[in-house]
């Protein structure tokens, strides 16, 4: 059913003004999607040990509570947080905050909420130029969550989720 919505405004009030909606949130287009030269973006260690291809996605704060109750398991999250899980991102504590798969956190040495380190983002396999060095903390790991790949499984990318204002 064409409910014939133009913007993004528009689409919050019609699921505001709506009954059967119980709540909604936004996720950005990966960066992969979005700019040509974040193609070949992957994220290493500091000692480039450990390599990943990345997928980076920007979420709205409520997204993981806008989610089906069930459909989500939290590995880890910063402990005693008056916040939900995409709250974190946006709180001062959550600041350098990520919320990626489990597998991918203890790869990473990021499997402690508490622990701040750093990953290399590297947006092109040969310029050195491009190589940006960013010290994360992992608000949240998830051994499952609906839309991303998060899983506490080994896989061939790690998907990170991050604010809206870090992208």
């Amino acid at each position: 059913m064409a409910v014939g919505i133009s913007s993004a405004a528009e689409l919050e009030i019609w699921a505001m003004n709506t009954s059967s909606v119980v709540d909604f949130a936004w996720i950005s287009y990966d960066l992969q999607s979005c700019w040509d030269y974040r193609q070949a973006m992957t994220v290493q260690n500091v000692g480039q040990y450990v390599k990943f291809n990345v997928v980076l996605w920007g979420a709205s704060p409520n997204l993981w509570e806008a989610f089906i109750d069930g459909y989500t398991s939290v590995s880890d999250s910063l402990p005693n947080s008056p916040y939900g899980l995409g709250e974190q991102l946006y709180a001062q504590e959550g600041n350098t905050g990520i919320i990626t798969g489990e597998y991918f956190g203890s790869q990473f040495g990021i499997d402690d909420p508490t622990k701040e380190v750093f990953i290399v983002i590297r947006t092109d396999d040969i310029p050195i130029a491009n190589v940006t060095m960013t010290p994360v903390v992992a608000t949240g790991l998830l051994d499952e969550t609906p839309y991303f790949t998060m899983t506490s499984f080994p896989g061939t990318y790690a998907c990170i989720t991050t604010s809206y204002e870090k992208l």
